[in-house]
Protein backbone atom coordinates (compact mmCIF):
# COMPACT_ATOMS: atom_id res chain seq x y z
CA UNK A 1 0.00 0.00 0.00
CA UNK A 2 1.52 3.36 -0.87
CA UNK A 3 1.39 6.23 1.54
CA UNK A 4 -1.41 9.44 0.75
CA UNK A 5 1.05 12.54 -0.05
CA UNK A 6 -1.52 14.72 1.54
CA UNK A 7 -2.65 13.23 4.40
CA UNK A 8 -3.69 16.59 6.62
CA UNK A 9 -6.56 16.90 3.97
CA UNK A 10 -8.41 14.07 4.80
CA UNK A 11 -10.77 14.35 7.32
CA UNK A 12 -11.56 10.66 8.67
CA UNK A 13 -14.26 9.68 10.90
CA UNK A 14 -14.46 7.40 13.45
CA UNK A 15 -16.67 4.16 12.69
CA UNK A 16 -15.67 1.68 9.82
CA UNK A 17 -16.78 -1.16 8.31
CA UNK A 18 -18.02 -4.04 9.18
CA UNK A 19 -18.78 -2.01 12.53
CA UNK A 20 -20.89 0.56 11.11
CA UNK A 21 -22.74 1.95 7.78
CA UNK A 22 -19.61 4.31 7.44
CA UNK A 23 -19.17 6.97 4.08
CA UNK A 24 -16.56 9.00 2.08
CA UNK A 25 -17.78 11.93 0.61
CA UNK A 26 -15.36 13.18 -2.01
CA UNK A 27 -16.33 16.75 -2.59
CA UNK A 28 -15.09 18.98 -4.93
CA UNK A 29 -12.55 21.62 -4.29
CA UNK A 30 -11.45 22.79 -0.89
CA UNK A 31 -13.74 25.61 -0.08
CA UNK A 32 -16.80 23.25 -0.21
CA UNK A 33 -14.74 20.31 1.91
CA UNK A 34 -14.21 22.78 4.43
CA UNK A 35 -17.66 23.42 4.64
CA UNK A 36 -18.82 20.07 4.52
CA UNK A 37 -16.04 19.03 7.26
CA UNK A 38 -17.95 21.43 9.75
CA UNK A 39 -21.49 19.76 8.80
CA UNK A 40 -20.77 16.22 8.53
CA UNK A 41 -21.42 13.56 11.20
CA UNK A 42 -17.67 12.83 12.38
CA UNK A 43 -19.26 9.58 13.73
CA UNK A 44 -19.39 8.03 10.28
CA UNK A 45 -18.86 10.39 7.33
CA UNK A 46 -15.32 10.97 6.12
CA UNK A 47 -14.63 13.45 3.57
CA UNK A 48 -11.80 13.88 0.65
CA UNK A 49 -11.56 16.97 -0.92
CA UNK A 50 -10.50 16.97 -4.55
CA UNK A 51 -8.61 19.93 -6.38
CA UNK A 52 -9.07 20.97 -10.38
CA UNK A 53 -10.07 17.82 -12.58
CA UNK A 54 -9.21 13.87 -11.78
CA UNK A 55 -7.61 12.46 -14.87
CA UNK A 56 -8.87 10.12 -17.62
CA UNK A 57 -8.17 6.77 -15.99
CA UNK A 58 -9.13 5.01 -18.98
CA UNK A 59 -6.13 6.77 -21.11
CA UNK A 60 -3.82 6.71 -17.73
CA UNK A 61 -1.48 4.09 -16.62
CA UNK A 62 -1.58 2.74 -13.80
CA UNK A 63 1.71 3.53 -12.52
CA UNK A 64 0.84 7.08 -13.66
CA UNK A 65 -2.84 6.97 -11.46
CA UNK A 66 -0.62 5.48 -8.08
CA UNK A 67 1.68 8.50 -8.78
CA UNK A 68 -1.60 11.12 -8.50
CA UNK A 69 -1.68 12.66 -5.24
CA UNK A 70 -5.54 12.49 -5.39
CA UNK A 71 -5.93 8.84 -6.60
CA UNK A 72 -3.59 7.82 -3.80
CA UNK A 73 -5.00 9.33 -0.92
CA UNK A 74 -8.12 8.01 -2.29
CA UNK A 75 -7.01 4.31 -2.83
CA UNK A 76 -5.47 4.67 0.91
CA UNK A 77 -8.65 6.37 2.69
CA UNK A 78 -10.16 3.68 0.58
CA UNK A 79 -8.00 0.74 2.25
CA UNK A 80 -7.95 -0.93 -1.46
CA UNK A 81 -4.22 -1.19 -3.80
CA UNK A 82 -4.98 -0.76 -7.68
CA UNK A 83 -2.89 -3.65 -8.21
CA UNK A 84 -4.57 -6.18 -5.73
CA UNK A 85 -8.24 -6.73 -6.75
CA UNK A 86 -8.87 -8.79 -3.80
CA UNK A 87 -7.88 -5.96 -1.62
CA UNK A 88 -11.39 -4.67 -2.54
CA UNK A 89 -13.19 -6.97 0.18
CA UNK A 90 -10.99 -4.68 3.15
CA UNK A 91 -13.56 -1.73 1.98
CA UNK A 92 -13.69 0.48 4.93
CA UNK A 93 -16.87 2.34 3.95
CA UNK A 94 -20.26 1.58 2.68
CA UNK A 95 -20.86 4.15 0.63
CA UNK A 96 -18.86 6.65 -1.48
CA UNK A 97 -20.35 9.49 -2.47
CA UNK A 98 -19.66 12.09 -4.87
CA UNK A 99 -20.30 15.55 -4.21
CA UNK A 100 -19.42 17.84 -7.14
CA UNK A 101 -21.34 21.29 -7.88
CA UNK A 102 -24.23 21.71 -10.02
CA UNK A 103 -22.53 22.40 -13.12
CA UNK A 104 -21.11 21.63 -16.41
CA UNK A 105 -17.89 21.24 -14.52
CA UNK A 106 -18.88 19.10 -11.27
CA UNK A 107 -20.46 16.68 -14.07
CA UNK A 108 -17.39 16.25 -16.13
CA UNK A 109 -15.61 15.31 -12.64
CA UNK A 110 -17.70 12.89 -11.36
CA UNK A 111 -17.91 10.88 -14.93
CA UNK A 112 -14.00 11.26 -14.52
CA UNK A 113 -14.07 9.72 -11.38
CA UNK A 114 -16.93 6.94 -11.74
CA UNK A 115 -14.34 5.98 -14.74
CA UNK A 116 -11.35 5.81 -12.61
CA UNK A 117 -14.18 2.71 -10.26
CA UNK A 118 -14.85 1.29 -13.68
CA UNK A 119 -11.87 0.54 -14.83
CA UNK A 120 -9.33 0.31 -11.71
CA UNK A 121 -12.03 -0.76 -8.64
CA UNK A 122 -15.07 -2.49 -10.56
CA UNK A 123 -15.58 -4.99 -7.55
CA UNK A 124 -16.35 -1.55 -5.36
CA UNK A 125 -18.72 -0.46 -8.27
CA UNK A 126 -20.48 -3.80 -9.11
CA UNK A 127 -21.02 -3.96 -5.65
CA UNK A 128 -23.35 -0.95 -5.11
CA UNK A 129 -21.15 1.51 -2.71
CA UNK A 130 -20.57 4.34 -5.20
CA UNK A 131 -22.87 6.85 -5.55
CA UNK A 132 -23.78 10.64 -6.80
CA UNK A 133 -25.89 13.55 -4.60
CA UNK A 134 -28.19 15.01 -6.69
CA UNK A 135 -27.06 18.73 -5.86
CA UNK A 136 -29.65 21.16 -6.57
CA UNK A 137 -28.96 24.20 -9.22
CA UNK A 138 -31.72 26.02 -8.18
CA UNK A 139 -34.09 27.38 -4.60
CA UNK A 140 -37.48 28.80 -4.72
CA UNK A 141 -38.81 29.77 -1.52
CA UNK A 142 -42.93 30.87 -1.31
CA UNK A 143 -45.06 32.87 1.29
CA UNK A 144 -48.68 31.42 2.30
CA UNK A 145 -50.68 31.54 5.15
CA UNK A 146 -49.23 28.61 6.24
CA UNK A 147 -45.90 30.01 6.18
CA UNK A 148 -42.89 29.42 4.14
CA UNK A 149 -41.94 26.48 1.84
CA UNK A 150 -38.73 26.45 -0.06
CA UNK A 151 -38.48 23.80 -2.95
CA UNK A 152 -35.22 22.63 -5.51
CA UNK A 153 -34.62 22.14 -8.63
CA UNK A 154 -31.98 20.44 -10.17
CA UNK A 155 -32.15 21.61 -13.77
CA UNK A 156 -33.17 24.65 -15.70
CA UNK A 157 -36.27 22.48 -17.32
CA UNK A 158 -37.27 21.33 -13.75
CA UNK A 159 -37.32 24.94 -12.94
CA UNK A 160 -39.75 25.62 -15.36
CA UNK A 161 -41.94 23.26 -14.26
CA UNK A 162 -41.70 23.43 -9.98
CA UNK A 163 -41.60 27.71 -10.96
CA UNK A 164 -45.51 26.55 -13.29
CA UNK A 165 -46.39 24.39 -10.27
CA UNK A 166 -46.14 26.76 -7.84
CA UNK A 167 -48.04 29.64 -9.31
CA UNK A 168 -50.78 27.00 -10.43
CA UNK A 169 -50.80 26.22 -6.75
CA UNK A 170 -51.48 29.95 -5.78
CA UNK A 171 -48.36 30.67 -3.80
CA UNK A 172 -46.35 33.60 -3.76
CA UNK A 173 -42.55 33.21 -4.91
CA UNK A 174 -40.54 35.27 -2.15
CA UNK A 175 -37.27 34.76 -3.52
CA UNK A 176 -34.87 32.30 -5.68
CA UNK A 177 -31.15 31.20 -5.51
CA UNK A 178 -28.85 29.58 -8.51
CA UNK A 179 -26.23 27.73 -7.06
CA UNK A 180 -22.88 28.13 -9.03
CA UNK A 181 -20.97 25.87 -6.66
CA UNK A 182 -21.19 24.24 -3.30
CA UNK A 183 -19.21 26.58 -2.09
CA UNK A 184 -21.84 29.10 -2.68
CA UNK A 185 -24.84 27.05 -1.09
CA UNK A 186 -25.47 27.86 3.13
CA UNK A 187 -24.79 25.92 5.33
CA UNK A 188 -28.34 24.92 5.89
CA UNK A 189 -28.93 23.93 2.85
CA UNK A 190 -25.50 21.95 1.94
CA UNK A 191 -26.10 20.18 5.12
CA UNK A 192 -30.04 19.56 4.24
CA UNK A 193 -29.57 18.79 0.33
CA UNK A 194 -26.06 17.26 0.71
CA UNK A 195 -24.99 15.87 3.50
CA UNK A 196 -28.01 14.69 5.83
CA UNK A 197 -28.91 11.14 5.06
CA UNK A 198 -32.39 11.65 5.39
CA UNK A 199 -32.84 14.82 3.53
CA UNK A 200 -30.41 14.32 0.68
CA UNK A 201 -30.82 12.65 -2.85
CA UNK A 202 -28.71 9.91 -3.79
CA UNK A 203 -28.22 8.20 -6.85
CA UNK A 204 -26.48 4.35 -6.83
CA UNK A 205 -23.67 4.23 -9.63
CA UNK A 206 -23.20 1.47 -11.67
CA UNK A 207 -21.41 -0.25 -14.65
CA UNK A 208 -24.04 0.83 -17.51
CA UNK A 209 -23.43 4.57 -16.16
CA UNK A 210 -20.37 4.45 -17.07
CA UNK A 211 -20.65 3.15 -20.00
CA UNK A 212 -23.10 5.46 -20.66
CA UNK A 213 -20.72 7.99 -20.77
CA UNK A 214 -18.38 6.41 -22.53
CA UNK A 215 -20.18 6.11 -25.57
CA UNK A 216 -21.03 9.92 -24.89
CA UNK A 217 -17.35 10.80 -24.89
CA UNK A 218 -16.24 9.04 -27.48
CA UNK A 219 -19.50 10.48 -29.82
CA UNK A 220 -18.29 13.55 -29.08
CA UNK A 221 -14.53 12.65 -30.09
CA UNK A 222 -15.63 11.91 -33.80
CA UNK A 223 -14.95 14.74 -36.30
CA UNK A 224 -18.23 16.24 -37.48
Amino acid sequence: MFPPKNPRKFSDCLQHLPAGSSELLIVEGDSASDAVVKLRNPEYQAVLPMQGKPMNAMKASTAKLENSPLFRTLCESLGVSLRDPASTSKLKYSRIVFLFDPDADGIHCGVLMLLFFYRFLRPVLDSGHVYRTQTPLFEVTTGSPSGQQTFYAYTEPELGVLMRDVRQAGLTITGRSYFRGLANFPASTLKSTCINPASRKLVRLGARDAEAALRIFRHSAQPA
